[in-house]
């Protein structure tokens, strides 16, 4: 699978930031949204680039932490914290174990 990659890159709140574009390959159906950020951010180190930062603590769907807002696509959730009317929303998305089930994915991370 290959996936395109739109981020927002700012090294920090005084630097002005760009919306970078990243292939990533060898992306898994199964794979999760974080486990597909772990095999760009491989790439990004071995390069000697910044890797791309995202908040997660469990990596299991059950704490919440990783929570992201999707602006557009369809979701396939896989967490605990969501229950089955907020899945159906599809306001929102546990990245460590959830992927898109659309598409395209458009996230407010």
């Amino acid at each position: 699978m290959k996936l395109t990659l739109h981020i927002w890159r700012q090294k920090n709140a005084h630097s002005q930031g760009r919306m970078v574009q990243y292939e990533v390959t060898d992306v898994e159906p199964e794979m999760s949204f974080l486990e597909m950020l772990d095999v760009l951010n491989e790439r990004l180190i071995s390069q000697g680039e910044e890797p791309i930062a995202f908040d997660s603590d469990c990596r299991e769907g059950i704490c919440g932490t990783c929570e992201q807002i999707v602006l557009e696509g369809e979701v396939d959730h896989r967490d605990s914290v969501l229950d089955e009317e907020e899945q159906e929303a599809n306001e929102c998305m546990m990245v460590c174990v959830s992927r898109a089930r659309s598409a395209r994915l458009v996230l407010d991370a």
